[in-house]
């Protein structure tokens, strides 16, 4: 089916869908995609920082610990998840998912109010891991739904105007975090902040499964005009059973092989990035809630930095360089923040750097990735992607946070030493960057790749 986005002059383009340079009846499904990831976002910055500050409860030394009981955790649930999706089309077990998630929080919000939460070490354990389990579940899915919906050459136009609604919602959330943190403060110190922020951040995430049903709905009934669905994907079951499929398809695929590696390295130089800051915070003499505070405020001008990206560069830059250059931008980026904390490691340079890294992340790295995965069979999207999004990212964090700790803790490293070791890392991360690239563009060239049923949106012809 021709690409239409091709042609400026298409006749069915309204003044939005020109300016956004996208194709006609694609603006209705972004907005909808966008409202989806806006409040799932903005649900998961609400207790953001609550995670980080309880980080930290237990001692930075120990907080490698916290890493490997999330892997194990992926461990674990990755066959779960695997079987749920086997077991039922996506316009079923996504709310299944979210469902679980709420009765979660519910659980958290009776142990905080009753048995508090910074003061037992227990608690906030479990809070941690929960939450860094929940955000790569919850995040990974919307994105193998994305994967599924729109093709490879959509994806360049579209995955970074959708992500302005993820990112909009992170600022949301962040604010929310920061002004609550700030009003209970100066105001109400008696009063527990992460009692008020989890009844926020499940409404929000409530929100969110109905936005989810929502845009399946439109796609099961085709609702949005000029739009064609080439299958009825929110019906489709992916594959019955299979719970180790995903793994199996990496062992298979070197393009998968590749991704995971690609994925490995940066949850390998985001943890050691992670552990400096925390390492930096911790030795600055400041309250939990002035903690939060700080925290909250990197993730809003994270968020903002990357929204502007996102509205009037991300799909120009992923036009204009394609997806491997796009992808380098993000290692180039985090070379030359090692270098600027190697010089000087301290928290003003640290917050930039964050700022920085985080939003090219986001703005550029994040759709682009996300895109290689528009060229491969639809079970990997849902099995093989999370997968990658889950239990090889942990294991890129455990592998930078005990690497981490044996540096600054046995050999006694400081600071400078660890970020001029992690340097050469994003060297190979750029050039596979690269090669991931030019593998994605042969993929979605192939006859086979373009052949595949996967109910993608198309420009109707």
């Amino acid at each position: 089916m021709p690409d239409h986005s091709k042609n400026s002059d298409q006749p069915n383009l309204n003044p939005l869908e020109r300016l956004l340079n996208l194709a006609p009846g694609e603006f209705r499904y972004v907005v909808f995609a966008a409202i989806y990831f806006f409040f799932l976002l903005s649900g998961y910055h609400i207790i953001r920082p609550m995670r980080e500050t309880m980080g930290l409860v237990q001692g930075l030394q120990n907080l490698h610990l916290l890493y490997m009981a999330t892997l194990v955790s992926m461990v674990v649930l990755n066959p779960l998840f695997a079987l749920l999706v086997g077991r039922f089309p996506r316009r079923i077990f996504a709310p299944i998912v979210y469902v679980i998630i709420l009765l979660n929080l519910l659980v958290f919000q009776f142990i905080f109010f009753y048995l508090g939460s910074y003061d037992s070490v227990i608690t906030a354990r479990l809070f941690y891991v929960w939450v860094s389990v929940f955000n790569l579940f919850v995040t990974s899915l919307f994105w193998s739904t994305m994967a599924d919906v729109f093709r490879a050459s959509q994806s360049k136009r579209v995955f970074g105007l959708i992500g302005v609604g993820g990112t909009t919602g992170a600022i949301v959330g962040a604010w929310i975090t920061g002004s609550i943190a700030a009003f209970i403060k100066e105001n109400v110190g008696s009063v527990r902040i992460e009692v008020v922020l989890l009844p926020t951040s499940m409404f929000l995430l409530m929100c969110a499964e109905f936005s989810a049903i929502y845009f399946d709905r439109c796609l099961r009934n085709r609702k949005i005009d000029h739009v064609n669905t080439t299958s009825p994907s929110p019906n489709v079951f992916i594959q019955p059973g299979k719970p180790f499929a995903g793994m199996m398809s990496i062992v298979r695929s070197g393009y998968l092989q590749m991704i995971s590696l690609f994925l490995l390295l940066y949850s390998l130089s985001s943890t050691i990035t992670y552990f400096v800051q925390m390492y930096i915070i911790d030795k600055v003499a400041i309250s939990n809630a002035d903690r939060v505070e700080l925290f909250a405020l990197i993730d809003m001008w994270t968020n903002i930095l990357t929204v502007i990206t996102q509205i009037f560069l991300t799909g120009r830059i992923m036009k204009k360089l394609g997806v491997g250059l796009t992808l380098g931008i993000l290692p180039i980026v985090t070379l030359i923040g090692f270098l600027a904390l190697f010089a000087w490691p301290v928290l003003a340079v640290l917050v930039v750097f964050q700022i920085c890294r985080r939003g090219s992340n986001y703005a550029l790295s994040k759709p682009a990735r996300e895109s290689l995965f528009t060229v491969v069979p639809r079970e990997d999207k849902y099995k093989a992607k999370n997968f990658i999004d889950t239990f090889i990212y942990r294991g890129g964090d455990l592998l930078g946070a005990s690497g981490f700790a044996y540096l600054t803790g046995p050999l006694a490293w400081g600071i400078s030493q660890v970020v001029a070791l992690a340097a050469p890392v994003a060297g190979v991360w750029w050039l596979l960057s690269i090669w991931l690239g030019k593998k994605q563009h042969a993929l979605s060239h192939s006859d086979t790749a373009s052949s595949k049923p996967t109910g993608r949106v198309e420009p109707s012809e």
